[in-house]
């Protein structure tokens, strides 16, 4: 799934594009214990979005795959991406179930 979906922009490697798109190797989202972060960014409506600045106008986006992917998949992405680049623990099933939950709860 990761080679499908995410290696176009954040290469095959987890290096990513300088300036534009996000390395994941030693990144602080992928290495840390709690995997809300890199869960939301998977699976949030609107993705995630860098800020625009003077420099770069259009602040690079990365696309939603919650809609795509059922939690089972999203823990495979999100557990591949936390073992192939860092040191964190593997991210289970009942916990992207939460984690979606509550995205689909808020309102804002």
């Amino acid at each position: 799934m990761y080679q499908d979906l995410c290696s176009a922009c954040h290469k095959s490697d987890g290096s990513g594009v300088p300036d534009l798109i996000p390395k994941l190797a030693k990144a602080a989202t992928v290495n840390t214990g709690d995997p809300t972060t890199v869960l939301r960014v998977i699976l949030q409506r609107q993705g995630a979005q860098s800020v625009a600045t003077d420099k770069e106008p259009t602040g690079p986006a990365m696309p939603a795959f919650g809609w795509q992917l059922n939690d089972a998949q999203v823990a495979a992405v999100a557990t591949y991406v936390r073992n192939h680049w860092g040191k964190a623990p593997p991210v289970s099933e009942d916990v992207v179930n939460k984690e979606r939950a509550q995205l689909d709860a808020r309102t804002n």
